[in-house]
């Protein structure tokens, strides 16, 4: 499991040097259905970040921060303030309660 989270840190690092590859999705379909704890458990700091932030990029969010900015780019997007369906509430409330287990920054 260990070097799983490892590649998957590492190829995250390398798409955010790149956005233009930045098609790299933790849950693609984090939109559809709950994410549960199990998979969430597998996950290191990076790609916890990614899981919660790519339900933002789907729903138009405008990044404010370097980071964001670096690894989802703004082209496309239409707000600051996206509408989160509660299937994307309860999966952004979930990763947050596991980025806070990790103490992710």
């Amino acid at each position: 499991m260990k070097r799983l989270a490892l590649a998957g840190a590492a190829l995250a690092l390398v798409l955010a040097a790149t956005p233009a590859l930045a098609q790299y999705m933790v849950f693609p379909d984090s939109s559809q259905r709950i994410i549960s704890n199990g998979e969430l458990a597998d996950l290191g700091c990076q790609d916890l970040w990614i899981a919660r932030n790519e339900i933002y990029h789907r729903n138009g969010y405008c990044f404010k921060t370097k980071r964001g900015k670096a690894f989802f780019s703004n082209a496309g997007c239409w707000t600051q303030n996206p509408s989160l369906s509660n299937v994307e509430q309860r999966n952004v409330a979930r990763i947050q309660d596991w980025e806070g287990r990790y103490g992710c920054r």
